[in-house]
């Protein structure tokens, strides 16, 4: 689900929760006041007519007869019975001293609890689910009816002397709670929903710019995407012009100065010379070796620069292979000791892997050989989960006490060799302990296509 749309699913829950419980407490305040106020009217108007009558209960038990028939007289008044339709007169013990039901006059019932905060001086009112003992008469009406309880007080003391209960027609009333609830109800919901609506609306527009820059970053990934394929393509194509550049260098060396400095040294040899004259002569002799031992070095040198600026024919070779061919070429020109540990299971690669293998060894040997005097050369590969890990490593002095303060990648001439790391969405470092040494590391990621890691 969208965002606005798990709003409006949380909201619409949340508020319905909120808007029922205000909606319930509304209801029941408005219930609870509408009795109450209805019932302290009505109970002010039937204390008029009660209270004087029932005065004989603050020095007796019981209301004298006369009183009683005035009571019976007034309950039979057609403005009084039309909405009160029970009466009751409690005393303390719970004992009935007068009803408009004779017969139960002198009965006692258990205290309700309306009865008790009535005798506190509390007027109190309900809609009477007519359960108690001495609601039996009252039941047979067959109406509904508001049970309202108020205190009787002596006139000369203001001490509750009994209480007086009676039965008002509640369906007129129950109509306004009724409607007033009805009406509560409306106006809470109504609103809940325009609250549910407002913000909604204003997260559905949040939604969209979301999901709007959402879509603009999406394409803008594609571009970048795009950019950084046309990058990697424009990189590999100067690269591979580079090394066409480093290959035709390395031919035109080898079949140009190198074959002159060796025509050179050929003719020197077949110059009609007094080999003794020169040999008497430790002069002549000492220039004579000097310049064919500066010939013969010239000669080996260019062609070692020259097989090392060649790349090897890489397509039939595995990355073992290739990381083994270029040690081998660096052991026979340098007569150095490198050790290596290979995994087992041929890895099979694309071209720029191996390739990026290759010159990255050559030229981390080549720094040991030149910094470290080749002093514990290693060469390590390992394949984990997909990513190719090559490591070469030394027991020189370390990059830190070997190189002046600076960038060693600059220094060591590994720069173009991170680029084309960095080009395979790989990573270069440089581990330089404190105890001596240095290890060069590339992590190339290699994904996995049927037979061979790419």
């Amino acid at each position: 689900m969208s965002l606005s749309q798990q709003f409006a699913l949380a909201g619409a829950g949340v508020i319905l929760i909120g808007m029922s419980a205000v909606g319930a407490w509304v209801a029941k305040s408005i219930e609870e006041r509408v009795t109450y106020h209805s019932a302290a009217a009505a109970a002010l108007y039937m204390d008029a007519f009660i209270t004087p009558l029932a005065q004989d209960l603050a020095s007796g038990p019981t209301i004298k007869p006369e009183n009683m028939k005035r009571l019976d007289e007034i309950m039979a008044l057609r403005e009084i019975n039309e909405n009160v339709l029970s009466v009751k007169v409690w005393q303390h013990d719970g004992s009935i001293a007068y009803s408009n039901f004779p017969d139960t006059i002198g009965k006692r019932f258990k205290p309700t609890n309306h009865l008790k905060e009535a005798w506190s001086g509390v007027i109190s009112a309900h809609f009477s689910d007519l359960g108690h003992d001495d609601d039996q008469r009252e039941r047979q009406l067959g109406v509904d009816l508001i049970e309202i309880y108020a205190p009787i007080r002596e006139a000369s003391s203001r001490r509750i002397i009994a209480v007086s209960e009676f039965y008002m027609r509640a369906e007129a009333l129950r109509q306004s709670v009724n409607r007033a609830q009805l009406h509560s109800w409306a106006i809470v919901g109504g609103t809940g929903s325009l609250i549910l609506l407002a913000l909604y609306n204003i997260v559905r527009r949040g939604t969209i710019t979301i999901e709007q820059q959402k879509q603009a970053l999406i394409l803008r990934a594609e571009q970048n995407l795009d950019l950084r394929k046309k990058i990697e393509d424009a990189y590999w194509r100067a690269d591979q012009l580079n090394e066409k550049f480093l290959s035709r260098l390395g031919a035109d060396l080898h079949d140009g100065p190198a074959q002159l400095l060796g025509f050179a040294l050929m003719r020197l040899d077949a110059l009609p010379l007094d080999m003794e004259r020169i040999a008497a002569s430790p002069r002549d002799a000492a220039t004579y070796n000097v310049i064919r031992q500066a010939l013969d070095n010239a000669i080996t040198d260019i062609r070692s620069l020259s097989r090392g600026l060649l790349l090897p024919e890489l397509d039939s070779l595995n990355v073992q292979d290739a990381a083994t061919l270029v040690v081998n070429l660096h052991k026979d020109r340098t007569s150095s000791v490198v050790v290596m540990s290979l995994p087992a299971e041929p890895i099979e690669a694309s071209k720029e892997v191996k390739v990026c293998v290759y010159r990255f060894v050559q030229e981390a040997l080549n720094n040991a050989y030149k910094h470290a005097n080749g002093n514990g050369q290693y060469v390590k590969m390992a394949l984990a989960d997909g990513q190719l890990v090559v490591s070469v490593s030394d027991k020189g002095p370390g990059v830190e006490r070997n190189l002046d303060n600076g960038d060693p990648l600059q220094q060591l001439g590994l720069v173009g060799i991170r680029d084309r790391v960095e080009a395979l969405a790989g990573t270069f470092e440089i581990l330089s302990p404190p105890d001596g040494g240095t290890e060069l590391i590339i992590k190339i990621k290699l994904s996995k296509t049927p037979g061979k890691w790419v």
